[in-house]
């Protein structure tokens, strides 16, 4: 698939998850939890300028944001990105002035579309010195630069304890997401050529047994070469990728239920051994099974003890 044609999906696919009820249902209550602001941008906002207008919760970024010069100067000379881990982990960026902004990546199949985005935050208590260099380089008047240096400093700081939880709101807000637009992808039919459906509701319904390029062409009634070509020019992934998508899929929510054995999943999805399976998840997924585990009941148990 071109660059050109994954970017135009990955905008559609996008502007369809804004307008979702899941996302304006939970916008509202991070905003409502934390008090912070969170959007979901492509890939391609969050590269031009990581911190947008109007979506900050506090009067030092809107007074910041509110003039193109300021902006303009913000993130020409002083945005520096951090890229955490490998592209399933979070993004992280740091302003002259100390703020941060956090985001996490949605991702279907084997790209990014787009990030889900808290808006800045301080976490350390503000001081007036570490925007000095801003307000001489601007040559701002007084009046101005007391009313920058006054947002500044009424910005309350958030701690540690408190920027984990909101990390771990976002991180699972975005799993959902990520889950969503890949099941929309992969159910996806419309234009799809008859093989092609008739291929996937066989998948569909063998999923846990062996399932070969010659078994599932032959159900579709057409030549191995002929369907292999057809599959990857409709539905943008190889035989293998979907299949390995599919069960990684049922996978995670067998692994909701926490007396399941791992490699128990590994089996019931159609995996041959465990090897493998932790392979395709660790792919798939941006995380090992048991990892996976471990941090959706972590987030069970933290929601349950604040509820």
């Amino acid at each position: 698939m071109k660059n050109n044609t994954i970017s135009t999906e990955s905008t559609l696919m996008l502007e369809g998850l804004r307008r979702s009820a899941l996302f304006t249902t939970y916008q509202k209550a991070f905003i409502d939890a934390t008090g912070l602001g969170m959007i979901l941008l492509t890939c391609q906002e969050i590269e031009k300028h990581p911190c947008r207008p109007n979506d900050s919760r506090n009067r030092f970024c809107s007074m910041l944001n509110s003039s193109n010069h300021l902006c303009d100067s913000c993130q020409s000379n002083h945005w520096e990105e951090k890229v955490k881990g490998n592209r399933y982990s979070h993004w992280e960026a740091t302003c002259f002035s100390g703020m941060k902004i956090t985001a996490i990546p949605i991702v279907v199949g084997e790209n990014k579309i787009g990030y889900l985005r808290a808006a800045p935050i301080l976490d350390k208590a503000p001081k007036v010195k570490k925007i000095s260099n801003l307000v001489t380089e601007l040559s701002l008047d007084d009046e101005a630069q007391k009313n920058i240096e006054a947002a500044y400093t009424q910005i309350e700081a958030v701690d540690g304890d408190k920027y984990t939880s909101m990390l771990t709101l976002l991180s699972m807000f975005a799993i959902q997401l990520s889950d969503m637009a890949n099941r929309i992808a992969l159910e996806q039919q419309q234009a799809e050529p008859k093989v092609i459906i008739i291929a996937k509701r066989f998948i569909g319904e063998h999923l846990d047994e062996k399932l070969t390029l010659d078994r599932v062409s032959q159900v579709a009634g057409v030549s191995s070469f002929y369907f292999c070509k057809l599959f990857k020019q409709t539905t943008g992934l190889s035989f293998t990728e979907y299949i390995n998508r599919r069960r990684v899929e049922w996978a995670k929510r067998k692994l909701l239920t926490p007396d399941t054995r791992v490699t128990e999943v590994a089996f019931d999805v159609g995996y041959m051994s465990l090897s493998q399976f932790n392979r395709s998840f660790l792919k798939y997924a941006g995380e090992s099974p048991t990892r996976y585990r471990e941090r959706i009941r972590r987030s069970d148990l933290a929601a349950a003890a604040a509820a």
